[in-house]
């Protein structure tokens, strides 16, 4: 069956959860980033570093086999 997830992708930056839920049954996960750069979407988590660590979890996910999704905001600015 198809499992999927929708995350800001940050708890998959830990390799051993991302493969640990993709043994689970994990197939599939939407991954939404709080900006394209670092900069804008550290401010809008208010947490630094919370971009790289998305993006981290993004790769996690692929490395695990998990079709995945990425979801970014568009700005005028």
């Amino acid at each position: 069956r198809v499992v999927g997830v929708v995350s800001n992708g940050r708890r998959f930056a830990y390799e051993r959860f991302a493969m640990a839920a993709r043994r689970a049954g994990l197939t599939s996960a939407s991954v939404k980033l709080f900006g394209a750069e670092p900069g804008a979407a550290d401010a809008r988590t208010r947490v630094p570093g919370a971009h790289a660590q998305a993006l981290e979890g993004l790769a996690n996910l692929l490395r695990a086999g998990v079709a995945t999704e990425v979801r970014a905001p568009l700005h005028r600015g």
